[in-house]
């Protein structure tokens, strides 16, 4: 079961590091949509990015229902008016219910396979409590008893027992197996099954902490002790006489600092140590990762299927001082496909569930809950590039590298030989099309789609020599035009719309550069506004500033080699801030870099002819 950790994903190219969305209740604070960092080694599918959804609310375990589409979570006393109660999360929009009473400090659940029965430890009377979530009722309670001989306490021999770990039977959801232990955390622990609140007679009595899982069925359970040592792989027959133990391995799942996970998956255990065993021949299938459970100091959690040949784990990895980060591995290769960083979550996280295809939850001791959706890909559509012939105004865009392992590319006819050409997002809709200034009479050309045809708008905006660049001046979610002027060093951003007239004087100029560096914009601080920088094409200095000022240069970095063309874009690590990449000439390769520091390309490919100028941006290419 869940006692561990939890997991799920963010929206689109070029992510703003603002909130998209929230979701508000009179009984919860305001979900935030936020933005995240990923990486990916492979990517095959066209879909809009992933989500992180955040809800701050105080709560004890987490459990999804198939036949609902809720998730269910426990609120335990000392939380205001959800104190004490169920309450319900809506996966997809965050809309949080009613709470539902259920008892005295409610804490750890499971739900029955069929998602129709919820069980409930109650911390406060030391009793479980079902819940049927088709009518939305509480169900049958009762109490899990006192502790057993040897006494727990001397002084206070009818110690009560408090659940700590529950598993319903499948196929069987009146029936649950419950692990109890003295509230006052000494003495053993002690496995029952109860139906209809009843005890089967047949119990058995532990000595370390233990997490259950069911197999195929309801006649073998399973758990782990990871804690210590020599941690335990243990088997029970279950009957209508209660449960037996069958046999106990140890050393078969490494173990660590905590009791670590299970989780039980189309005939296969999967464990937070990154093993995935076979319980009935007791041997070790796969491994997704090597690092040794015992020294990791941060916290792991495992959810496997949704898809079947899915297994994701959570990293919590405060002790290194880095945000928790989610893992997507293939469960048939066990290879690490994908990976994300999940800005803003802190606390220790538990619960981690699936809630549907392609989608997460998970809670932390931060009274944080998150929803992720959207997991086809942890890594949204990247910026790309394209590279343009002046001497005939072909254009070629290429997605290589952002969905595709081999490049696919885009090409139409658009302008006159000699344009300098740039690409930008000139109507707001998310996708960067072609943009041209004609350095001989000044005027920019602006088209809104990737296709052959006229200008959608066009202006006169500059002089002859100018050099043309477009970025997102003022943050308002689409490009506009900006010009360098090589003999002042002076930049001129327009953040008016070119509209057919003079565009006039530039909302926004300033001193910055050097004579015969090339201009460059991009947003290198992820706050959503672009800046500026300059390359120098004779040594591969870049510099840059990261407002849009006059000053000193904010960073520098050489990247490239003596006459490659510079291009921008936010791409390999997908998280809203631009790093730079150079097109190479001489070998008609683009080289990428995937944080704005200086060193080897991170990735590079061969794509076009040497007289053809670069371009980036996000082209909308499937």
């Amino acid at each position: 079961m869940r006692q561990s950790v939890a997991l799920r994903p963010p929206t689109r190219a070029r992510f703003r590091a603002t909130a998209v969305r929230r979701w508000c209740s009179g009984l919860v604070t305001c979900v935030l949509l936020m933005p995240f960092t990923g990486s990916v080694a492979a990517a095959n599918s066209d879909h809009p990015g992933p989500t992180f959804g955040l809800i701050e609310v105080a709560t004890a375990d987490l459990e999804y229902s198939t036949v609902t589409g809720l998730v269910y979570a426990s609120v335990p006393s000392g939380n205001g008016s959800l104190s004490d109660s169920l309450v319900t999360i809506d996966p997809k929009s965050g809309a949080v219910g009613t709470p539902i009473p259920i008892g005295s400090d409610p804490g750890i659940m499971d739900i029955s396979r069929s998602g129709e029965t919820v069980y409930v430890a109650l911390n406060g009377s030391s009793t479980v409590r079902a819940f049927d979530v088709v009518t939305g009722t509480p169900g049958v309670e009762f109490s899990v008893g006192i502790s057993l001989e040897p006494k727990a306490d001397p002084v206070d021999p009818d110690v009560p027992l408090v659940p700590v770990e529950l598993a319903v039977l499948p196929g069987d959801s009146s029936s649950v197996a419950v692990l109890s232990q003295p509230r006052s955390s000494t003495g053993g622990q002690i496995l029952v099954i109860y139906t209809d609140g009843v005890a089967r007679p047949n119990r058995v009595e532990f000595a370390g902490s233990l997490r259950l899982e069911f197999g195929e069925n309801s006649t073998r359970l399973y758990a782990f002790a990871g804690s210590g040592s020599s941690p335990t792989f243990e088997r029970f027959d279950v009957d209508a006489n209660g449960v037996t133990i069958v046999d106990r391995t140890t050393n078969l799942i490494p173990g660590g600092r905590s009791p670590g996970d299970i989780e039980f998956h189309n005939g296969v255990i999967y464990a937070t140590a990154g093993k995935v065993i076979d319980p009935e021949a007791l041997t070790q299938v796969g491994s997704f990762f090597d690092i040794p459970f015992s020294v990791f100091r941060g916290n792991l959690l495992v959810e496997p299927g949704h898809p079947s040949n899915t297994a994701y784990y959570l990293r919590d990895n405060a002790s290194q001082g880095v945000p928790m980060s989610l893992q997507k591995y293939n469960s048939d290769t066990f290879a690490l496909e994908e990976s994300a960083s999940i800005a803003g979550a802190s606390g220790i996280p538990t619960s981690l569930i699936t809630t549907g295809e392609h989608r997460l939850a998970f809670r932390t001791s931060d009274d944080q809950v998150w929803l992720l959706s959207n997991l086809e890909s942890l890594n949204p559509e990247g910026d790309q590039v394209g590279l343009v012939d002046p001497s005939q105004g072909i254009w070629y865009l290429n997605d290589f590298g952002v969905r595709n392992s081999v490049g696919v590319v885009t090409s139409f006819f658009y302008g006159n030989p000699g344009d300098l050409p740039i690409a930008g997002d000139w109507d707001g809709d998310g996708i960067a099309t072609p943009g041209l200034f004609r350095q001989s009479d000044g005027f920019f050309y602006a088209r809104n789609t990737n296709t052959q045809g006229p200008a959608d708008a066009e202006c006169f905006a500059g002089n002859p020599a100018d050099i043309p660049i477009a970025g997102d001046w003022d943050g308002d979610g689409d490009d506009n035009l900006g010009i360098y002027r090589p003999s002042e060093q002076v930049f001129y951003l327009f953040t008016s719309t070119c509209t057919g007239s003079p565009m006039g004087a530039a909302q926004i100029s300033f001193l910055f550069g050097n004579p015969g560096d090339k201009p460059v914009a991009g947003d290198w601080d992820g706050d959503g506004i672009d800046e500026i920088g300059l390359h120098r094409e004779s040594t591969g200095l870049f510099y840059w500033r990261n407002t849009l000022d006059t000053g000193i240069a904010d960073g520098t970095l050489f990247f490239g080699d003596p006459g490659d063309r510079f291009v921008a874009g936010d791409w390999g690590i997908v998280d809203g801030k631009d790093t730079p990449a150079v097109f190479r000439p001489s070998d008609t390769t683009f080289f990428f870099r995937h944080t704005l520091t200086q060193g080897n390309a991170d990735r590079q490919f061969v794509f076009g002819q040497s007289g053809w100028l670069p371009v980036a941006g996000e082209f909308g290419l499937g």
